[in-house]
Order: structure tokens, then sequence, then C-alpha cells
């Protein structure tokens, strides 16, 4: 990939609107389980690129809204997630 092809191809990812619903149950799949970019953003061009919406972000999520989405739900499920690890810990 070069960098005229990865510009384009996120530019153009950029431009897609809304959240298909098929997306809804894979979308909270991923809000459990989290979604992490490459480790080494030095290292990958798209990242340099294309920053938040990098080929791993495009590769999962089919558009900005969903990938906003995502970070809004994670966001709040992180603090349920925490208290839920801490009530097993206490309780045991």
């Amino acid at each position: 990939m070069d960098f005229f092809e990865e510009k384009e191809l996120s530019e153009e990812w950029k431009t897609r609107l809304g959240i298909p619903e098929d997306f809804i149950p894979t979308l909270l799949d991923i809000v459990e389980q989290g979604f992490v970019t490459c480790e080494d953003k030095t290292d990958c061009l798209s990242a340099a690129i294309s920053s938040d919406c990098c080929r791993c972000v495009r590769s999962v999520f089919p558009s900005p809204d969903s990938y906003a989405l995502y970070l809004k739900l994670r966001e709040a499920y992180m603090p349920i997630y925490i208290i839920n690890q801490i009530r097993r810990m206490t309780d045991g």
C-alpha cells in the first residue's frame, strides 16, 4: 500500500454514514471484548497517514459512525466491567 492509496481509502471511509443494522450484534461483541489497533504506530504506514481511521479501524468498523458509537459504548461499559470484576474478587 502506498501513501496515495491509503489516503484515498481513508477519505472514502470517512464519507460513509450510519451504522448498518446487521453490524449491531458485532458491535456489541466488540464493546465487550475491546478493540486494539497495531501496537507500533510508528511502523504502520496506515496509522501514520490515516490516524484514527487506519486500516485496522476500517477493517472492523463499516463507518465513522460505527467507530464513534463503539468508543462511546466502550467508555460506558468499562466502569461496569470493573465493578463486576471487583465484586467477583470480593465475593469469592
